[in-house]
């Protein structure tokens, strides 16, 4: 049978010390960490690394209509998303996708088409599929704690809180 203290994580053997009139001492309302409502630190630049552009197009049956057959023509500015990726160094991988217009009258297609997004694991997520098994193997395998993890990659320009590895 487990205590009633087991899920909140508290010790029952805690206690405070009694004032001079023998009651506890009140506890703080808040509790630790950021507080609900309060306005977060947004994400970290990482300036400071190199860039190697990976430019991600369709295949050549995808560039054209699938129902017509026409071809569709490339817009000038391809849409551009970039992925923070870990190997031996540290870089930045810039990942412009090449979008078409439809050239045809087809109804079935949207009027702009766009090459697939480069894979990742966990969705909207800056970093790379590349950086989650080094977190695995270090944190699991090796059995390295958390924060000094993450400032093995802060000493390689790689912006990594502690909070991204436990959500993650």
């Amino acid at each position: 049978m487990t205590s009633p203290n087991a899920c909140t994580g508290r010790k029952a053997k805690k206690r405070r010390a009694p004032t001079t009139t023998g009651a506890p001492t009140s506890a703080s309302p808040r509790k630790r960490g950021q507080q609900p409502g309060s306005p977060g630190h947004g994400r970290r630049p990482c300036a400071t690394r190199p860039v190697v552009d990976e430019v991600r197009d369709l295949s050549t049956p995808e560039k054209r209509c699938a129902v017509c057959g026409e071809a569709f023509r490339p817009l000038l500015a391809p849409e551009a998303s970039t992925i923070i990726a870990v190997h031996v160094q540290a870089h930045v991988r810039r990942l412009p996708r090449q979008r078409y217009h439809k050239v045809g009258r087809c109804p079935q297609l949207p009027g702009i088409v766009t090459a697939p997004p480069a894979p990742r694991l966990i969705p909207q997520s800056p970093f790379g599929v590349s950086v989650w098994p080094e977190v695995v193997l270090d944190k699991d395998l090796y059995g390295r704690p958390t924060a000094r993890l993450c400032q093995a990659f802060q000493h390689q320009g790689v912006p990594l809180a502690q909070g991204t590895v436990t959500d993650g």
